[in-house]
């Protein structure tokens, strides 16, 4: 779900800004420091993949929307610090050239989009594959359980 401009006060758009600009700049530091060359290209495909996969948008009410989330599989797939980096390319390039959520509480949404994932996500991703079998059966149940975790954790955080 992408929020639209004026769907929260400025307050909460500000913190939601201050939080997301924290969150992203700890994400990139580390991502740097521990970026391999095979990840590169595979943060990149991510990326043009999360924008196609989230190109179909569902009305959920008046004034906001819904599409396909790619959050648990960036971290599942890039890490805790490179996949929110990317959810947060893909989360601004809708915004900016897709008219998906506002301009003014983008930070937000990259809180909702991308940190939550991170935060909520990759503990439970780490635990649940440790105690699924060791198969890619085990990492999709996994990655799948997560997803819906996510989904409600940054619900949650959008509430509050």
């Amino acid at each position: 779900m992408h929020i639209p401009d004026g769907f929260v006060n400025a307050p909460t758009a500000l913190v939601g800004g201050a939080v997301a600009v924290g969150g992203l700049a700890l994400c990139a530091h580390r991502a740097g420091t521990n970026l391999r060359d095979r990840e590169v290209p595979l943060a990149g495909l991510a990326a043009a993949f999360f924008l196609v996969l989230e190109a179909p948008i569902f009305p959920l009410g008046i004034g906001t929307a819904g599409h396909l989330l790619g959050g648990t599989l960036a971290i599942a797939l890039l890490g805790p610090y490179l996949g929110p980096v990317v959810v947060t390319v893909v989360t601004v390039v809708q915004a900016l050239f897709a008219g998906e959520g506002g301009i003014s509480v983008l930070g937000v949404n990259v809180v909702n989009a991308a940190l939550v994932p991170a935060l909520v996500g990759w503990p439970l991703l780490l635990l649940l594959r440790r105690i699924l079998p060791k198969s890619p059966l085990g990492v999709s149940i996994a990655t799948g359980i997560t997803a819906v975790i996510n989904v409600l954790a940054a619900a949650l955080v959008f509430t509050g």
